[in-house]
């Protein structure tokens, strides 16, 4: 019967032991449980980030698009308007060269 209580005590030494282990574990595994919840939170934040930054790059590139746009208007604009420069110039050379008031 000592012998039972002997192997009694030791098992349940090594039970505590098992325990205490487990335990600690949980403990560990609420801690990193807890840090995964603040990462999933950070990276929703990020993705919402992302998301906000891609909008506004599309809004942009529409907006580039725009003054694209306008910008060679104002060059072909710009090119007619100098191409009539030209002609006008050429008038009044011709009407300065025919009334004389320039030498030939």
């Amino acid at each position: 019967m000592a012998d039972e209580n002997v192997d009694l005590r030791f098992i349940a030494a090594q039970l505590g032991k098992v325990l205490d282990g487990q335990r600690e574990t949980n403990e560990r595994l609420g801690e990193t449980n807890g840090r995964l919840g603040k990462v999933e939170a950070a990276v929703s934040e990020i993705e919402a980030a992302v998301s906000e930054m891609q909008i506004a790059l599309a809004a942009t590139r529409v907006d580039v698009g725009a003054i694209k746009a306008d910008l060679e208007a104002v060059r072909e604009t710009q090119q007619n308007q100098g191409a009539r420069l030209n002609v006008i110039d050429g008038r009044l050379a011709i009407i300065e060269k025919h009334t004389g008031l320039v030498k030939a």
